[in-house]
């Protein structure tokens, strides 16, 4: 017997029935049972209202609905998504830091499951300068002990200094220079994305795998709409325009 149950609500009507009532009573127990269960499924719609009162405790539709009146079309759950990573999202969402380099780059990796990569060519942290950091003659790459010039291991588009981006730029372990600046370029940055590993169709094989025939158990004719945890691109475009700073330009390559 739990809390609200038929039989909790039962044994709490004849608690208060006066003294003279039998303790066994199958007429008057069939009569009481219908009040019970009527006040049973009141009593577990009361719970379930005061759970969709709150993000942190909401559940199935009522955690869309709170994520489209947040959000509008924006964020949506994926296929197949469960509540408690849809409420996660939501709640991580309502809260996000925006307008910042930093914050653009946590609600990607939130998004994809990987850190972007960032170049902004105004940035000397990232372009560096001669005779500096990980980006000239004098420069070095932490992560490999090579200095960046002509003649040193890190050179024309090797590792610390060159013009291969997503190349140099990642071999950095200490937020070095990867490319070359460009004053004629404010306020801008480019900026590279790995869209995640899609999950697949569930309960579906595959070419060249047992178990299945045409359109007969594991094995059957899909498409997009039934892939779960699905990123698309434009997810992917919408969080960056939803988290950079107004006036900035975001030159994005996906891989």
């Amino acid at each position: 017997m739990a809390t609200g149950d038929r039989s909790d609500i039962l044994s709490r009507l004849k608690a208060v029935l006066p003294s003279w009532w039998a303790a066994s009573s199958p007429v008057l127990d069939g009569v009481l049972s219908g009040f019970s269960t009527v006040a049973s499924w009141g009593y577990g719609l009361l719970v379930y209202t005061q759970l969709q009162t709150r993000i942190l405790t909401a559940t199935d539709g009522f955690l869309d609905l709170a994520a489209f009146d947040f959000f509008g079309p924006r964020l949506r759950r994926f296929k197949n998504e469960t509540d408690t990573s849809l409420s996660a999202r939501i709640r991580a969402e309502v809260l996000r830091p925006r307008v910042s380099r930093g914050a653009t780059s946590q609600a990607l990796k939130d998004l994809t499951g990987k850190a972007p990569i960032f170049f902004e060519p105004w940035n000397t942290g990232d372009a560096g300068g001669w005779d500096v950091g990980g980006f000239a003659y004098a420069g070095q790459n932490p992560a490999t002990g090579n200095s960046g010039g002509y003649d040193a291991a890190a050179g024309w588009d090797i590792n610390a200094w060159g013009y291969d981006i997503p190349r140099g730029y990642a071999e950095i372990v200490s937020g070095g220079a990867g490319g070359w600046g460009d004053t004629n370029l404010p306020a801008q940055f480019f900026l590279t994305v790995y869209r995640p590993g899609l999950q697949g169709v569930p309960l579906i094989s595959g070419f060249d795998c047992v178990g299945g025939g045409w359109d007969i158990g594991a094995f059957s004719y899909t498409d997009a709409s039934m892939i779960s945890g699905a990123v698309t691109d434009l997810d992917i475009y919408a969080t960056i325009n939803s988290n950079r700073a107004a006036g900035t330009i975001a030159w994005t390559k996906l891989q």
